[in-house]
């Protein structure tokens, strides 16, 4: 299929968890950015997540509201500057301390 199509299939609202599940695993880190930037991408999926090797995989990790707090603390420890700000920044959001 045409990646930004893709894409957009990973970042909908409307596409279900065995999609997401689906497009999680895929070789190519657009898409799975796109599905770890999914504000309704389940808990067990951005955790998987949340230890890609991809940068841009991992700030949406850590950008996106649903992660779970063990997650973004862990996401908060990390060496790269815009994991950790974007972890420590989501934490704050939500009333937690990193």
């Amino acid at each position: 299929k045409d990646l930004f199509v893709r894409i957009a299939v990973a970042q909908s609202s409307k596409t279900d968890e065995e999609t997401l599940n689906t497009l999680s695993r895929d070789a190519n880190p657009h898409i799975r950015a796109g599905v770890a930037s999914n504000r309704i991408a389940p808990i067990h999926i951005l955790q998987r997540l949340s230890t890609d090797r991809d940068w841009n995989v991992l700030v949406s990790v850590a950008r996106n509201p649903r992660t779970d707090f063990e997650t973004l603390r862990k996401l908060a420890k990390s060496d790269d500057f815009s994991i950790r700000n974007s972890a420590i920044n989501n934490l704050r959001n939500s009333g937690q301390e990193p």
